[in-house]
């Protein structure tokens, strides 16, 4: 037997077989199918698909054979690999290489042999297809080239085999791979991204969008739009710039920091990563992949770490530091040149040795500084000393130095390596700040509010003498208590304690648990009005170092406060409620009877002859004569019921819970104990009576106008049917529907103003100066209503009803249109002086007609502004002093004149003029016609006058009745006269040409 040799390809071709992964391998239906053919074809018993190995050939496939494998040296495949062409062994027993083998001589009897090679694509001869007989034979040429293309198809089958093992592996490992990258990007918080630029399709991960705080499948579809609308405007066109070099090729990668908005409104710095992955047939960017990081923290770190060190190199720069080094055995010091600058040498000068230093070390200083640095030296204290120094200009500066020691193996100090500043500016600050420190101390000291300061926890430090005057402590007692302890603050109304007072300090913006006014209960009990105001007391970096509370004794102002709006319910003469707080307690009350069906009485009084007394005895018996009835009238009321002094003599009582019969019995008493009232003044005796009108308050009541103007009817009635009594109101009441027939003038006046049937009288008024020249025609405008049969109406008959029924700011409205028409006509403007214009009381305190007539007359011509004067009477503007005086002001600012009428009648003193500013006062008429007959009028007059000269303002007597009154008044100095003796009222139309 001849064993074959190793082909000279030995070593490539054992490789091949093994990365065929096919030895050892289960049986395959390909191959089984291939021998199964191949011994069909060939009509042989047997056949093979044999691999041979280093010292083997096993048998892949096998038909009629029962052994794997057989040792590589008994194989007839052995041979048949050495050529390209089939070998073919037709008779064994005959052939020297196989006659004595095994497998001829023994079983399985081998004769015949026939082995086409299995050659692989690069040429590597793995084994065979082979057929084999038990008796020899010859293959014709048909089968052997049968035989040969099996034998081809046996090694496509093994190739394809191996191709599709090696797919499936790297398959497996890219999956592992892509699942061990997933795992790692995952575990490092790393977003990732694929977008394909040419479609704008991306593809991201949920980590990708929990770094801008979403859930990936919120922003789903995403395009590349869904990131570029979330990235900052500014940024993107940087990003953009970054991707077009990385697309030309210009950098490697794509790398770009960049702020992109997170759901929540915050921006998000992103450190974006990318490289393009693949490119189109011309090159364009197809695929690219990325990664995204949130680098916020890293971005702010950075940021903070550039703004520390830019702050380092200021304080050094700003700090005037200089660094130093010292040898203690070579005793001599190394000095940067900075330090020459601090102690006044030139930059040029040469370092020092230790004992040159200390020369200019202060003299005060230097044995201390000695001592100190020797003790450094011998390591018993570190290098932090503080010292003066004094220039070579004798400049003396304070310095402070610091120092780090450097040791030997023996543990001694050799050398020390230090730092020096000047501390000048920061000595004398210090010095600057203790004297304002005491300053502020004394300061506080001084201060008229009580000071108290706290530490955090609320527990007190320090209270300055106001402070420890109204709470009764002392600063040393108080300090170390609670706040609370020694504040106790309370509500002035219901006395309840503030609570968390140290809160309301430390956030002054917080609300406080009291409303209203607040006082302070001292030490001993008292208690004081006081305003408090609380602030936190912060270090320069904001820290809370405690709080400070100023207290501000606010008694008097409360109590003046308490006293004003006494004052503004109440009537100044009698004390008694005013008619506005009268009527918003009927409103209440008349609510209370609707909702709760409770009956309540209004009694209406008007005094009889109390005039008598106002003419026979003056204005300020009159007012006394008031205060008496008033107290009178209060004996005779519950607490609970309200008296109220409507105006002038009339007053108005409000009986809560108190039906008509419980209210006629105390009208009785009133009446009666009038009836037994005299009043007496200068040995003169003077009975006065009451018309009082009663109206039953109930669920059936209208509405507060309709209840007073009831009450107002009710008492009118009770004096027109002969003063001194009673009235009660009701609907059907003969003596109220008499008392309408004066209400139907409210009627005849709406109509006429409709009609336009009013018209414009002129009264002039003269000048009574030296000289002619008055500058112009002056007059006064006076109203008359023209009837509908064309006659007129006299002003006291519709005047009186106007001002009653709520009519009168429409009347003075059109008297005013009217007077501005008349002035605005031609030259008319050039030739009038001044036209004086009436205004009522009602349209006085109609804030809307006073409104009106500013707008008016700011939007009319300065020089006709000018001609106007507008008379108001005393007794409108005592009453309603405050509004009238503002009124007044914008009246005269926009350049109208403004006149006091009746002057002297309705006040019984003249300090409401100190507030209540005009131009003229017109002398009451009473006054003017008694003064030749009453020596008292005449001495009032005069003394009008001179109240007039000490306010410089003009003059003017009315009802000049006389040429003696025309003369008396013009030697009294009066600026101007008006009265019948001097012209009558007549038409503004018949005048129109002589003042044109």
């Amino acid at each position: 037997m001849i064993p074959a040799p190793h082909p000279l390809d030995e070593a490539a071709r054992l490789a091949a077989l093994r990365r065929l992964g096919v030895l050892d391998t289960p049986a395959e239906p390909g191959f089984d199918e291939l021998v199964a053919a191949a011994a069909a074809v060939c009509g042989t018993p047997m056949a093979l698909v044999s691999l041979v190995d280093e010292e083997r050939q096993w048998f892949k496939a096998r038909v009629g054979l029962t052994a794997e494998q057989t040792p590589r040296d008994l194989a007839f495949c052995a041979h048949a690999i050495l050529g390209p062409d089939v070998l073919e062994v037709r008779d064994a027993t005959a052939d020297a290489r196989f006659a004595d083998n095994p497998l001829v001589t023994g079983d399985p009897g081998i004769q015949f042999y026939a082995g086409a090679p299995i050659q692989l694509a690069d040429g590597s001869r793995v084994g065979t297809l082979c057929v084999i007989d038990r008796v020899p034979r010859a293959l014709d040429a048909h089968q052997r080239a049968v035989l040969q293309q099996l034998s081809r198809a046996a090694s496509a089958a093994l190739e394809l085999r191996r191709d599709a093992r090696h797919h499936a592996e790297q398959s497996a490992e890219l999956r592992a791979e892509r699942d061990y990258l997933s795992s790692v990007i995952e575990s490092t918080g790393v977003g990732t991204w694929r977008w394909n630029i040419a479609t704008g399709a991306t593809r991201f991960n949920e980590r990708w969008a929990e770094i801008l705080g979403y859930a990936l499948y919120e922003l789903e579809p995403t395009t590349v739009e869904t990131w570029t609308q979330l990235v900052h405007p500014t940024d993107l066109q940087r990003a953009d710039e970054r991707l077009r070099r990385h697309f030309d090729g210009l950098d490697e990668r794509f790398e770009c920091e960049l702020r992109a908005r997170h759901r929540r409104g915050h921006w998000v710095w992103i450190r974006t990563v990318g490289r393009v992955l693949t490119r189109t047939a011309t090159g364009q960017p197809e695929w690219m992949f990325g990664t995204h990081v949130d680098c916020t923290h890293e971005v702010e770190g950075r940021e903070a770490l550039q703004r520390a060190r830019q702050r380092l190199e200021l304080a050094l720069e700003g700090g005037n530091l200089a660094v130093w080094e010292y040898d203690v055995r070579g005793n001599y010091l190394s000095w940067e040149r900075r330090i020459f600058q601090l102690y006044g040498l030139p930059e040029d000068a040469t370092d020092l040795s230790y004992d040159e230093w200390l020369t200019l070390v202060h003299p005060d200083d230097r044995a201390r500084v000695a001592h100190e640095v020797s003790e450094v030296v011998e390591g018993r204290k570190p290098y932090d000393i503080k010292f003066r120094i004094v220039r070579p200009d004798g400049c003396v500066r304070y310095m402070r130095s610091a120092a780090r020691a450097s040791l030997n193996s023996m543990g001694r100090v050799v050398a020390l390596l230090g730092t020096t500043w000047d501390m000048t500016d920061v000595f004398e600050l210090g010095s600057e700040l203790e004297r304002q420190h005491e300053l502020m101390h004394v300061t506080l000291q001084s201060i008229g509010e009580a000071v108290i300061t706290t530490d955090p926890f609320g527990l007190i430090t320090w209270l300055n003498p106001v402070a420890e005057r109204l709470t009764g402590w002392r600063s040393a007692e108080a300090n170390g208590r609670l706040l609370e302890d020694v504040v106790q603050l309370v509500s002035e109304e219901s006395g309840l304690p503030l609570q968390n007072l140290l809160g309301s300090c430390l956030d002054p913006v917080a609300p406080s648990e009291l409303k209203g006014p607040v006082a302070l209960v001292s030490r001993t009990g008292r208690r004081l009005a006081v305003e408090e105001t609380g602030a936190p007391l912060r270090d320069a970096e904001g820290q809370v170092l405690g709080a400070v509370l100023v207290l501000r004794d606010v008694s008097e102002q409360r109590r003046l406060s308490r006293e004003m709006s006494h004052r503004a319910k109440h009537d100044a003469l009698t004390d008694l409620v005013n008619r506005q707080e009268f009527e918003l307690r009927l409103a209440r009350v008349l609510e209370q009877s609707k909702v709760h069906g409770t009956l309540h009485t209004v009694l209406y009084l008007d005094l009889d002859q109390f005039k008598l007394v106002n003419d026979a005895c003056g204005h300020a018996v009159g007012d006394e004569l008031l205060k008496q009835l008033a107290q009178m009238f209060r004996t005779l009321v519950r607490s609970r019921d309200t008296l109220a002094r409507m105006g002038g003599d009339e007053f108005g009582m409000i009986l809560e819970q108190c039906s008509s019969s419980q209210a006629l019995r105390v009208a009785q008493q009133i009446y009666e104990r009038m009836d037994a009232f005299r009043f007496e003044h200068d040995g003169r005796r003077f009975r006065i009576g009451a018309s009082i009108g009663l109206v039953q308050v109930n669920t059936d009541s209208g509405d507060l106008a309709a209840v007073i103007k009831a009450a107002d009817a009710a008492c009118y009635a009770a004096k027109e049917a002969g003063r001194n009594r009673v009235h009660v109101w009701n609907e059907g009441d003969r003596a109220i529907r008499e008392r309408s027939g004066d209400m139907a003038w409210a009627t005849r006046i709406t109509q006429a103003l409709d009609d336009d049937r009013f018209v414009l009288y002129v009264q002039p008024i003269l000048p009574l100066g030296g000289s002619t020249e008055s500058g112009g025609w002056n007059g006064e405008a006076l109203v008359r209503m023209l009837n509908s049969d064309g006659s007129l109406a006299p002003p006291g008959a519709f005047l009186p009803a106007a001002e009653r029924f709520g009519l009168a700011p429409r009347l003075d409205q059109w008297v005013v249109r009217e007077s501005i028409r008349w002035l605005s006509e031609g030259e008319r403007a050039e030739q009038v002086a001044s036209l004086h214009v009436n205004l009522s009381a009602c349209s006085l305190a109609d804030t809307n007609f006073c409104d009106a007539l500013l707008t008016e007359l700011a939007d009319l011509a300065p020089r006709l502004c000018a001609k106007l004067c507008f008379e108001i009477t005393e007794t409108v503007a005592i009453a309603n002093l405050t509004e009238v005086a503002s009124f007044v002001n914008g009246l005269r600012e926009l350049g109208a004149c403004v006149a006091l009428d009746d002057f002297g009648a309705g006040a019984s003193h003249f300090g409401y003029l100190k507030s209540l500013k005009v131009d003229i006062i017109k002398v009451d008429g009473q006054f003017i016609k008694g003064m030749l007959q009453d020596p008292v009028d005449d001495v009032s007059v005069r003394g009008f006058l001179e109240v007039a000269r000490v306010l410089g303002v003009r003059t003017v007597a009315e009802f000049v009745d006389s040429e003696a009154v025309l003369e008396r008044v013009r030697e009294l100095g009066f600026d101007f006269a008006q009265g019948y003796f001097l012209g009558r009222p007549e038409p503004m139309a018949d005048l129109a040409a002589a003042v044109a």
